[in-house]
């Protein structure tokens, strides 16, 4: 794993300091999240299902996670987590039978929860049939050739917006797929979302596919001579 690099902020405020997150990082990226995303299905669970989620990525080989903290007070300032997209299927698998009854609670007691899974099962439905016309199918694009890592969440605290916290995520990501061997970064996007999408651009994504929902962006994990981190 690359060794983690500090970035003085050009207003005279404390450094950023990246490094790889552990089990004890944990508790303060699911605030975190839960603070910026509230609406998302996932934060919707529980911090009980983030916390299992994010500390499966933050454990596992295969798993690429980073918490930005502010150098003088230690705060955390954002993180961001992913891997490879297989650890997504093993982490149903390993956790289906404890957090199951957790996820129908959920479904049957918060009408947003239920809201929501209602819609991913009928897109599931949508994508699965034949008949519908390709513009309201919502199938991804194909896998990026060879080995490819899955950005899922990138998150800066609101205390720290407009720091150059999510450019360095992005570069810290890139980095640690690139020393875990992927040749690809890929991740998703709302459409609407053009804050985020700027972002993204400016540290070097591009754009391969878009749906009524959402764009998928992709760039090599090799760094660019010249590109912005």
């Amino acid at each position: 794993m690359s060794v983690a690099r500090q970035q003085e902020n050009p207003l005279g405020e404390s450094s950023v300091r990246v490094a790889p997150a552990d089990p004890r990082d944990v508790e303060e990226i699911v605030s975190c999240h839960v603070l910026v995303f509230p609406e998302e299905v996932i934060a919707m669970l529980g911090s009980r299902f983030l916390r299992s989620h994010h500390r499966f990525y933050a454990t596992r080989p295969r798993g690429i996670c980073y918490a930005a903290r502010e150098e003088t007070t230690n705060r955390l300032m954002g993180f961001v987590i992913g891997g490879a997209p297989e650890l997504r299927r093993r982490f149903i698998l390993l956790n289906a039978i404890r957090l199951l009854p957790l996820i129908l609670w959920k479904v049957v007691t918060n009408r947003a929860v239920r809201h929501r899974v209602g819609v991913a099962f009928r897109r599931m439905l949508e994508k699965l049939s034949p008949n519908l016309p390709q513009a309201r199918r919502f199938d991804p694009p194909e896998p990026p050739a060879g080995t490819w890592s899955l950005l899922l969440y990138i998150c800066a605290h609101p205390d720290f917006r407009r720091r150059g916290v999510a450019a360095r995520l992005l570069e810290a990501f890139r980095e640690g797929s690139a020393t875990k061997g992927f040749k690809t970064m890929r991740l998703t996007v709302l459409n609407d979302n053009a804050a985020a999408i700027q972002c993204y651009r400016k540290a070097g994504w591009t754009q391969v596919a878009s749906n009524e929902e959402m764009a998928y962006f992709e760039r090599p994990s090799a760094e660019t001579k010249g590109q912005a981190g």
